[in-house]
């Protein structure tokens, strides 16, 4: 396939590209990633996708798309760890005695 062909062909896939962001918006914004790049990326994951299509392999090259994307953002989802305790660096242990607990919380102890 020539190149021409396949940037007419990846370029199609633009509207699937912004229905990805908007489907995994929440995600992206706890990413803090900016729409336009995270666009660049599915076009070029969409690049990819159309270059490496074999049809003996797949039936559709919108469904070979389609998947090539989401996975372009469950990779940036791994990039950049958003959630959980992963993103702490430092962290340290402590355990408070109840007698304080229920000092400073002004919580009665249970008998």
């Amino acid at each position: 396939m020539d190149t021409n062909t396949r940037n007419e062909l990846a370029l199609s896939f633009e509207n699937l590209a912004w229905w990805t962001i908007h489907r995994n918006e929440n995600l992206l914004h706890a990413l803090g990633l900016e729409y336009d790049d995270v666009f660049q990326d599915l076009m070029i994951a969409a690049l990819a996708a159309v270059e490496g299509f074999d049809p003996e392999r797949s039936e559709s090259l919108f469904t070979h798309v389609r998947c090539k994307m989401q996975y372009a953002i469950l990779d940036m989802r791994r990039a950049y760890k958003p959630g959980g305790m992963t993103g702490i660096s430092s962290m340290e242990v402590t355990f408070t005695p109840l007698q304080t607990a229920e000092r400073f919380y002004c919580l009665e102890a249970h008998t």
